[in-house]
């Protein structure tokens, strides 16, 4: 990781003259691998669940998968632009844990752990693992996956403008006892 420190620095618009090197390296692993494994054992507990298995014991030891609100607060602090880590530490740090493991696979879990974040959830992933050299933060590949697919319209929408009502003017509403 030191090697990347130089190339990781060049990625923050804000000073890191608070952190020492050793810090900052320390920061990038500490919190590359938190995310790794969040999506390890995502991915883990969702795959136990689709085949009807019990899931893994440090699964279900994890406090961040016996409360059911935290994977959505986590899927929502992981997508801050603040909290975003360099991509290619992740990738980094990813190899390390699965040196045979494909890039790609590392993108689908990621895409998979933030899917329910998408308009069109329950679509495919779309990122090919080519890609995977210009994505520059997590935020950066939902955004790459999200834009890239093609919504389409629900069938049953009609626009009846019978049945629209405008708000009323602010005197109107004054007079209605709404304060503004």
């Amino acid at each position: 990781m030191k090697q990347l420190e130089e190339k990781a620095l060049r990625c923050y618009a804000e000073s890191t003259d608070h952190l020492s090197p050793d810090e900052f390296v320390k920061m990038m692993v500490v919190d590359g691998f938190f995310i790794i494994e969040l999506l390890l054992n995502f991915t883990a507990l969702k795959c136990s669940q689709k085949n009807n298995d019990p899931p893994q014991k440090v699964v279900t030891m994890d406090p961040l998968f016996r409360m059911e609100w935290m994977m959505s607060f986590l899927q929502r602090n992981l997508m801050l632009f603040e909290n975003q880590l360099p991509f290619f530490v992740l990738s980094k740090l990813y190899e390390m844990i699965d040196p045979s493991g494909h890039q790609g696979i590392f993108i689908k879990k990621a895409l998979e752990f933030f899917n329910n974040l998408f308009p069109d959830y329950g679509k495919n992933t779309r990122i090919e693992a080519s890609q995977d050299n210009n994505i520059k933060h997590l935020l950066d590949l939902v955004h790459g996956n999200w834009s890239s697919l093609k919504l389409e319209p629900k069938a049953d929408f009609t626009c009846n403008m019978k049945n629209l009502k405008c708000i009323g003017s602010a005197t109107e509403l004054a007079e209605a006892g709404i304060q503004l």
